[in-house]
């Protein structure tokens, strides 16, 4: 296991509710699009030889 500061610019469309007391609650939030700006490891720095790769959610889960 390792850790990694990672910078993504997300594009999205959301809810904004606003109670009388001023607190914001963010619903039905949708993402438009996300993309990877910057990976850099903890430990070994710069992402430089870092891939990205997609895990289906049910090897995630554990689901067969």
């Amino acid at each position: 296991m390792t850790r990694f500061d990672v910078v993504t610019d997300i594009r999205s469309k959301s809810y904004y509710h606003y109670t009388v007391a001023g607190e914001l609650h963010i619903e039905d939030e949708v993402v438009i699009s996300k993309e990877v700006v910057d990976i850099a490891c903890r430990w070994c720095g710069p992402g430089v030889a870092i891939e990205e790769v997609e895990v289906p959610y049910a090897e995630i889960a554990g689901a067969d």
